[in-house]
């Protein structure tokens, strides 16, 4: 089985896209078994082999006599998810440009807005950085009013960075709105993400056991995948400037890059520690 297979399993945007098609491959015509010996054959490829050891171990692991047995094999493939996230690269090592300096025209603001014009005034100076980056998933990451999004990237390539990043105007996520953003509601993926296969079968309660099973796999390869395909994605920008000797991320969208007086009001609550993790230290459970 060659390269193409796996590549096909990274193919669906999320589990509305994978409902859609009903878990069948585009190409599936062109083997004579059915969709059940497809997935045999997805699971003797060498090149998923760890993907199908990491599947099976997360079931023989997985008390079933305990009660809540759905959310603990979920917490296991989340931690899972999460250990090899560890290993992607951090966003600090993003190919950064400088900002064009002509972007600070007109920003600057009175005398208390301390933040603000340090901000502006990187910019100015040439020293104010930024990377456009592909947005994969969102999350808010405070359960009361008061919302906090992070987000998961990845570089125009297509590859994949750790954590997740802060968007600055963390109160008017962007790419929600469909003023910000030429991607149809249905396939983008500030609605529709990949969701835990033991709620796909919820919420999709008459497909077939196959579908079911190749659901599994599609799910678990792309919160794997390293690379992801990079159409249908959101763009956006990560910025990088400093103040007081201390080092700034935070992302922002293209919307907010063409008029930057947007984030004036929420610059002064950037802090360096928690640009690359919540503020409430939870892990981030992006599953795109």
């Amino acid at each position: 089985m060659s390269q193409i297979e796996v590549n096909d399993l990274l193919q669906f945007l999320n589990f509305q896209d994978f409902a859609r098609k009903k878990g069948a491959l585009d190409h599936e015509k062109e083997y004579d078994g059915s969709l059940a010996t497809l997935i045999t054959q997805i699971a003797m490829d060498a090149t998923l082999a760890a993907l199908q050891k990491k599947l099976l171990d997360l079931r023989i692991e997985y008390d079933v006599w305990e009660e809540n047995e759905f959310l603990q094999l979920q917490g296991k493939r989340r931690d899972m998810i999460m250990e090899h996230d560890a290993t992607r690269p951090e966003i600090s090592s993003l190919k950064f440009c400088i900002m064009p300096k002509e972007k600070a025209n007109g920003l600057k603001g009175g005398f208390l807005a301390i933040a603000w014009n340090k901000f502006v005034e990187e910019i100015a100076a040439g020293r104010m950085e930024m990377a456009e980056v592909l947005i994969l998933d969102q999350q808010n990451v405070r359960y009361d009013d008061d919302p906090m999004y992070y987000c998961k990237i990845a570089d125009l390539e297509g590859h994949v960075f750790r954590g997740g990043i802060r968007k600055i105007d963390f109160k008017n996520l962007g790419m929600m709105a469909a003023e910000y953003t030429s991607i149809k509601k249905e396939d983008h993926p500030a609605y529709f993400r990949w969701i835990y296969p033991e709620d796909y079968r919820k919420d999709y309660p008459n497909r077939s056991e196959e579908e079911y099973q190749l659901y599994e796999y599609a799910f678990t390869a792309n919160a794997l995948a390293d690379t992801v395909l990079t159409d249908r994605r959101e763009h956006g920008y990560v910025l990088h400037f400093q103040k007081g000797g201390k080092d700034y991320y935070g992302l922002i969208t293209l919307s907010e890059y063409e008029d930057l007086k947007r984030l004036k009001d929420y610059i002064t609550f950037m802090t360096p520690d928690n640009c690359f993790k919540a503020e409430n230290n939870a892990k981030l459970d992006f599953c795109w």
